[in-house]
């Protein structure tokens, strides 16, 4: 029985249940294909990006990567464990993209921060796809101050990318683009926040409105 067994688990490779009949007893073999952890991560980050933290379980995230329920624990020790990665991998790569384009000398300080924003927009404004937003920003909506340690995880990750943007600032003081006797570190903190802001008008509004008004008022006005 068990070389039928093994034949059979080497045959049905992917995710489908298998109905035996063997020794007149019914075997039924739930088969799963196998899944890494970055599989697991890009799937979570989809399904959270869209149906928020709390509205996303173990179950949804194990179905949507055809893995079996219990098999995520295999990888992270809890949803919350799952959702800080989630976060950290989103913050890793704004920063990335953040730092590309605010460290690119062919261009002044201000153009690059329109490159960085423009960039952003086209990217969360996907053709034909429901307008999703930040996700870092999505998230700290959504749980607020009910989970200090998801909250920090958010905090930090804002923090981090606002040191690019700060020294952006000084370097567009430096070129004579932006006024000497503006703080850098205020008004970094102040576009985050209109950034951020003008993101969940945007996904609650439906329309494009408030992206219009904040490159108007911040590169038209602040920056100019």
């Amino acid at each position: 029985m068990n070389r039928v067994l093994d034949t059979l688990i080497n045959f049905f490779k992917k995710d489908e249940h298998i109905l035996v009949d063997m020794t007149d007893r019914l075997y039924i073999c739930d088969m799963r294909r196998k899944v890494d952890r970055d599989q697991i991560i890009e799937k979570g980050l989809e399904l959270m990006c869209t149906t928020g933290y709390e509205a996303t379980g173990v179950k949804e995230i194990a179905d949507a990567t055809g893995m079996l329920k219990g098999s995520f624990y295999n990888y992270f020790s809890s949803k919350e464990e799952f959702a800080t990665v989630l976060l950290e991998t989103y913050s890793d790569r704004t920063y990335a993209l953040t730092k590309e384009i605010l460290s690119d000398t062919s261009t002044t300080p201000v153009v690059r921060l329109k490159n960085l924003f423009a960039k952003m927009w086209s990217s969360m404004n996907p053709p034909k796809e429901e307008f999703k937003g930040c996700f870092l920003g999505n998230f700290s909506q959504e749980i607020g101050n009910t989970n200090e340690s998801l909250s920090s995880t958010v905090n930090q990750a804002l923090v981090r990318i606002k040191k690019l943007y700060v020294e952006c600032l000084k370097e567009a003081q430096a070129a004579g683009e932006l006024d000497s006797s503006q703080d850098p570190d205020l008004m970094a903190e102040f576009i985050i926040n209109s950034w951020q802001g003008v993101l969940l008008r945007v996904k609650s509004a439906k329309n494009f409105t408030a992206f219009e008004s904040f490159k108007d008022q911040i590169f038209n006005r602040l920056l100019k």
